[in-house]
């Protein structure tokens, strides 16, 4: 059993809480429930879509949504000049999950399965110095850097009051 619970909430904010199978649960039930858990996982999701934009480390396996936001986010493969669309992707950890790279937005890019190989078999190299922007270095040496379309802005602010 899951109990999804904001980080503001277990700081005393008033956002209810979520028990799976159960549905919203209010803020104090949340902390409740939070506070005599044997674990946690923490999974870092977007404020606004809910989407799963973070995985606990252990987890090497990228989670639905997670792949989703990513191929969302990324559109094509993210090597330089390659147009596949990021639905018929793999998903690659950009710093390898063996050598400590996470199953997170900001280390997961949508590679095709030739350009996946390519960096398997050390041609080519990739580094992410922040979600969607791909650095790649060819097997010469050089670089090409590739970003994604800015992150959609923020919800506009409620109108001031008329007076």
């Amino acid at each position: 059993m899951f109990v999804t619970v904001p980080v503001l909430t277990l700081l005393g904010g008033d956002t209810p809480g979520e028990l799976e199978g159960y549905g919203p649960i209010d803020p104090e039930t949340a902390r409740q429930l939070a506070g005599h858990a044997p674990s946690f996982t923490r999974i870092l999701t977007h404020p606004y879509t809910g989407a799963r934009l973070g995985a606990d480390a252990t987890t090497y396996r990228v989670p639905k949504d997670l792949q989703d936001a990513v191929r969302v986010r990324d559109g094509t493969c993210r090597h330089p000049g390659c147009n596949r669309l990021a639905v018929f992707c793999e998903l690659d950890h950009t710093t390898p999950w063996s050598q400590g790279g996470k199953t997170s937005y900001s280390n997961l890019a949508c590679l095709c399965k030739r350009h996946h190989m390519f960096k398997t078999d050390g041609y080519w190299h990739y580094q992410q110095p922040g979600p969607g922007t791909i650095i790649a270095i060819s097997p010469a040496g050089e670089t090409y850097l590739t970003t994604t379309d800015p992150t959609p802005p923020d919800p506009p602010a409620p109108d001031p009051p008329p007076f």
